[in-house]
């Protein structure tokens, strides 16, 4: 593989440059498909919120796959994407770069393209080694060109999956602008012969339909009837072959690229269910059985995919060969890389590497590449003692040495290995992103690696990357707090300077981040600077702070030692912040994004850092969203954060101007009251019902303060608050009345079934009746005592609990019903139900001691035991919803009125 240039890490068998995109982007999503990283690429995995248990993962998966992106792409390309930060938009940028002229800006100009239609179709390309439609290649454009409206969406308009509707309906533009697209392409991928054919068509179906009568291929079986023929024209037919983008393959197989063939070849057989086949993990049937011929055709279609995706020369190796799974292991066969004891047996290896070397072919380094990537010191050490230097040597196309290798790859015991080996000054190599090894230590965040190169070299510590980073910030991008701690300890101070670069406040905001408030203590202490600053991704560390609700004693994580201790920090953090920013004025304010920060903390909650820091700087209190002219009140509302809303009952008579205020859309506090909660605030309630409630307090609250005028008011939709909020929560409601009757119907059925029981045991008394008197012969007990009065109260209590239930079943759920009268309903139901299952096991194990007392005393003891089971698991499984229910219905309530002054 004499042109091959395997990429930083082996993401990629070539990093991206001007003309290799194609090539580049199916190798980099096969490596990010394996690593699970690809959702966050395609967006399948959305960001969470900060607050969320979810967000470290997926900050975690984001920084893996932005790091992988970068790495894989040479100087010039890494440029463009330096300073973005996700890799969703960085992997659309490099689309959005790469993508040829799009069909819209053809379709633009449609009486040029009528005028010089058969001039441009000879010369548009629709992708790298695309095929245009002749006369002899019409199997292979339908595979490519299908592929291509697939990925369009547009297959529907060809095959006819989506007719044409009326001109008059909604639809029809859509479909016409579909239409257009489909015939487009169609046109585009017409040689000028094939294009005269279809020019009047103005339909993409009829013009398909046209030329697949016109171009019917020989079946299957015709072509691999005549093997002769296919050997005899092979070479003059592949040399005239090109695949076009999303066909078989990129391009066909050659001595020099077989693993960007192999890729290719087989995202195509897996696509077209086919490598079952290949890889043998569907074996080929007894010919007498159902199945042989489907499996027959199967690998008539993969052996043709084979061939027709190789160059002339390997196609004489396996044109005698009817089996795809033998043709597909001897082109691996005959394709593998040299093994190291192979180069070891080489005497002329020596010199050829030194020939690669001056040529940048870094293909003679592979063995090394792949002994150290899989932590086979064994191997590497061998390939060393031939090539006497070469562990500080460069040894990838991206400027990359064994070390580099190791250390991403997190083997301590190679690293060890080959530092021993290296001369100090060469740990300090770089590759083309300006990376040291000890960068990617700190990214792998392995921290016995970090010190064997440290323990080297304190040199790296100061080394920056092309975006100037050191390694103390790049693992704190990674939140590997340990490496973090270890290295911050090693750095010198002057390389965290506010003066001198970023990387001071990037570790101060990665660190807040990542919840390492002690590093972020000690930087801002050294440096109070920093407070003031940006980092080189535009943020400051009070933004990042506003976010880190859950570092404050009000957030929602348990308060444990370490806990606690964080908190401490933070305050801390929060303090010497403020006191920096205090001495800014308002253009530095902004600068810096104070302002934005409030608004940022009221979305996340965080009532302590809004109290320091308006506190120190009182004008901050007046931040305004400048999208939507929402201040932080009413950022409060939005988000549903009680605490932060509470603040208004501090400000005295300021807050009847806050609240009587209106966003750009002309929604006054009361209409923002009405939209529905974020999900993740409706989350936190249990229950669609308790959900409703929680809502209709906050409608209520909201109400409580505006001006009675407002309650009208009109937004630009022309809503009043209360329609705007029967509107945002109609699907609400509904699932809050299926809850509460699917929640009383199960819970009647228990009730029904204690009141039955219970019922029929007053006649059935344990011991029976005097046969004189007719009364109970154990009448006189006081453990018949406790049997009858438990047994009455069970079908008392039981008959209740029936009776609430079906006044829930019965209600007519009115908005207003989920706030007092349905959840009381249910309060009785449920606390009258756990009742009567209680009572009931008491009457249990009284009857049970009264019968068996005489004989077995000890029995009572079990038997309570036993009893006490089914109330347990009630307990467990419906007492936290009551518990629930009386708080919320009953409690104090999320609101506070009586919050104290709290802003000077």
């Amino acid at each position: 593989m004499e042109k091959t240039k395997l990429a930083e890490n082996a993401i990629v068998l070539d990093v991206l440059a001007e003309d290799n995109y194609e090539i580049w982007k199916v190798s980099l999503k096969s490596y990010l498909l394996e690593r699970d990283l690809w959702d966050i690429v395609n967006r399948t995995e959305y960001e969470p919120n900060a607050t969320q248990v979810e967000f470290k993962t997926w900050r975690m998966k984001n920084t893996k796959a932005l790091h992988a992106i970068r790495m894989s792409c040479g100087p010039q390309m890494l440029s463009h994407i330096n300073e973005i930060n996700s890799a969703k938009v960085a992997w659309d940028h490099l689309a959005s770069t790469h993508q040829p002229p799009s069909v819209e800006g053809i379709l633009a100009s449609e009486t040029e393209l009528s005028s010089t239609a058969q001039g441009e179709m000879e010369t548009t390309k629709l992708a790298k080694n695309a095929i245009v439609l002749a006369e002899d290649n019409y199997e292979i454009w339908k595979v490519s060109l299908k592929s291509y409206l697939l990925e369009g969406d547009l297959w529907d308009i060809v095959n006819g999956t989506e007719s044409e509707p009326n001109a008059t309906q909604v639809e029809f533009k859509t479909w016409r602008m579909k239409n257009t697209k489909a015939l487009h392409a169609i046109r585009m991928s017409c040689g000028p012969q094939i294009l005269s054919h279809i020019n009047e068509i103005n339909s993409a179906k009829v013009a398909w339909d046209h030329l697949a009568s016109t171009h019917q291929p020989p079946s299957v079986e015709g072509i691999l009837a005549s093997e002769t023929k296919v050997s005899s024209t092979a070479q003059g037919e592949m040399e005239k072959t090109k695949f076009a983008e999303n066909a078989i393959v990129l391009d066909v197989l050659a001595e020099d690229n077989y693993e960007i063939w192999k890729v290719s070849l087989k995202s195509y057989l897996l696509e077209g269910d086919l490598w079952d086949i290949v890889n043998g993990t569907e074996s080929e049937p007894n010919a007498t059985q159902a199945e042989f011929k489907t499996w027959r055709m199967k690998n008539a279609k993969a052996l043709h995919a084979i061939r027709m995706s190789c160059g002339p020369q390997i196609l004489s190796h396996i044109n005698e060969i009817n089996s795809a799974k033998a043709a597909w292991d001897h082109l691996a066969s005959t394709h593998q890389p040299p093994s190291v004891e192979g180069i070891l047996a080489s005497e002329t290896e020596v010199s050829s590497t030194a020939q690669g070397i001056a040529n940048n072919d870094y293909s003679w380094s592979l063995p090394l590449f792949k002994a150290v990537y899989c932590d086979d010191w064994k191997s590497a050490k061998k390939f060393i003692d031939l090539h006497p230097g070469i562990e500080s040597e460069i040894v990838t196309s991206s400027g990359e040495t064994a070390l580099h290798i190791a250390a991403v790859s997190g083997h301590v015991g190679i690293v060890e290995e080959l530092v021993k080996l290296m001369p100090r000054k060469s740990l300090e190599l770089r590759n083309t992103a300006g990376v040291t090894a000890l960068h990617l230590a700190a990214l792998s965040g392995i921290t016995k690696i970090a010190e064997v190169i440290v323990k080297k070299n304190e040199t790296l510590l100061g080394i920056r990357t092309n975006q100037d980073m050191i390694p103390v910030v790049m693992a704190s991008s990674c939140g590997h707090k340990h490496m973090v701690r270890y290295l911050y300890s090693l750095t010198p101070k002057e390389e965290l300077n506010p003066e001198t670069s970023t990387n001071g406040v990037s570790l101060l905001t990665y660190a807040i981040v990542a919840d390492i408030y002690d590093v972020a203590l000690e930087l801002l202490q050294l440096y109070p600077r920093l407070a003031s600053n940006l980092d080189y991704e535009g943020d400051s560390a009070v933004c990042a702070l506003a976010q880190r609700s859950s570092a404050f004693p009000s957030g929602s994580i348990k308060q444990i030692f370490d806990r606690k201790l964080m908190n401490i920090q933070a305050l801390e953090v929060l303090n010497c912040i403020c006191k920096e920013i205090s001495t800014l004025d308002d253009s530095q304010l902004k600068k810096i994004k104070a302002y934005s920060a409030v608004l940022e903390a009221a979305k996340y909650g965080n009532i302590e850092f809004i109290i320091e820091i308006i506190k120190h700087y009182p004008r901050l209190m007046w931040s305004i969203d400048e999208s939507n002219n929402r201040g932080l009140f009413f950022t409060a509302i939005v988000h549903r954060q009680e605490k932060v809303f509470n603040l208004i009952y501090g400000i005295g008579t300021q807050k009847n101007e806050i609240i009587a205020s209106w966003d750009i859309f002309h929604n006054n506090g009361l209409h923002l009251a009405g939209m529905l909660s974020p999900a993740s605030q409706l989350a936190r309630v249990s229950g669609a019902a308790l959900q409703m409630q929680r809502e209709l307090q906050w409608f209520k609250e909201v109400e409580s303060l505006v001006q009675p005028k407002l309650k009208e008011g009109i937004n630009m939709e022309e809503k009043t608050p209360r329609a705007l909020f029967t509107e945002a929560h109609k699907e609400l409601l509904k699932e809050g009345e299926k809850w509460m009757k699917d929640t009383a119907s199960s819970s009647m059925v228990v009730a029904a079934l204690i009141a039955t029981v219970m019922f029929t045991a007053a006649f059935t008394v344990p011991g029976g009746n005097n046969g004189n008197t007719g009364t109970p012969i154990f009448l006189g007990h006081n453990s018949f005592m406790v049997y009858i009065v438990s047994d009455a109260l069970s079908l008392f209590s039981s008959a209740t609990s029936v009776l609430m239930f079906l006044g829930i079943l019965t209600s007519r759920y009115a908005e207003d019903d989920f706030l007092k009268t349905l959840p009381r309903r249910l309060i009785i139901g449920l606390a009258t139900l756990f009742f009567s299952i209680v009572t009931m096991m008491i009457a249990f194990g009284a009857t049970l001691f009264i019968v068996l007392r005489d004989r077995l005393s000890w029995v009572a003891i079990p038997v309570y035991l036993m009893a006490c089971v089914p109330i347990t698991l009630f307990a467990s499984l419906q007492f936290p919803l009551l518990v629930d229910m009386i708080y919320s219905t009953y409690g104090p309530g999320i609101f506070n009125r009586k919050t104290k002054r709290w802003n000077y």
